[in-house]
């Protein structure tokens, strides 16, 4: 995600935090075409955290989370 500003941050009545993008929203075609933009997306999004290693393992607790409840 490289466009981190507070609107495309939504915080709900848990304190659940949801990251989005909406101008970048992209339907694709297929599950492959999905995964492979899912896995560009997710490299980005690392790559904004590099120094940051206690927030990667945070990024990456929530993403097998969200991965496992599908």
């Amino acid at each position: 995600h490289g466009d981190f500003k507070s609107s495309n941050f939504i915080v709900d009545h848990a304190d659940k935090v949801y990251l989005l993008d909406l101008d970048a929203v992209t339907l694709h075609n297929n599950p492959k075409q999905e995964k492979k933009a899912q896995e560009k997306d997710w490299a980005r999004l690392i790559k904004n955290f590099i120094d940051f290693p206690s927030v990667i393992s945070c990024l990456e607790e929530t993403y097998q989370d969200l991965n496992h409840k599908r």
